[in-house]
């Protein structure tokens, strides 16, 4: 087996939590499918060459499915998009990263963002005329329909209940 290189504090607690309330091994796999893979970091680049980089990528389409926020109390607030809760939630929506032993997690959407951060996301999606809930998350053209993001406070109730 291959030493683990690093894992977010967030990601950490997400599992710890979900182990504890004996999660089923299909949820545990696809919560690790989504975390984003650590890669070496970059070499530095001139100007001239962010502005290449830059040149090449494209704008994705927009999200367009329902978005509500969980904050540590309990309470629920509806977003119009993801990228307004993160701006409300004060999180930077490009070069988001996570540094962990010399290795960069790097966010690849907004729900790779949110998860960085702590935070649990759990969507909505059409399937063969559907709704399930499942953690891959999709924009609306793939047939998502929802985003739920969870603060990471919102669950230290429930492992507080679980430890006595």
């Amino acid at each position: 087996m291959a030493g683990i290189d690093c894992i977010g504090q967030g990601y950490k607690d997400l599992l710890a939590a979900l182990i504890t309330r004996d999660t089923a091994k299909n949820i545990l796999i696809e919560v690790l499918n989504g975390m984003p893979i650590c890669e070496p970091l970059p070499q530095t680049l001139s100007n001239e060459g962010l502005k290449q980089l830059e040149a090449t990528r494209k704008k994705s389409a927009e999200w367009g499915v329902a978005v509500d926020y969980t904050d540590e109390k309990g309470n629920t607030t509806k977003y119009g998009s993801p990228s307004a809760l993160a701006k409300f939630l004060n999180l930077k929506m490009s070069g988001q990263q996570t540094v962990c032993d010399g290795e960069k997690c790097k966010a690849l959407d907004v729900v790779d963002i949110f998860r960085l951060q702590g935070y649990t996301v759990d969507c909505e999606v059409e399937r063969e005329g559907k709704i399930e809930i499942t953690l891959d998350c999709v924009k609306a053209e793939a047939g998502g329909k929802a985003m739920h993001v969870i603060h990471p406070g919102a669950f230290e109730p429930l492992a507080k209940k679980g430890a006595k």
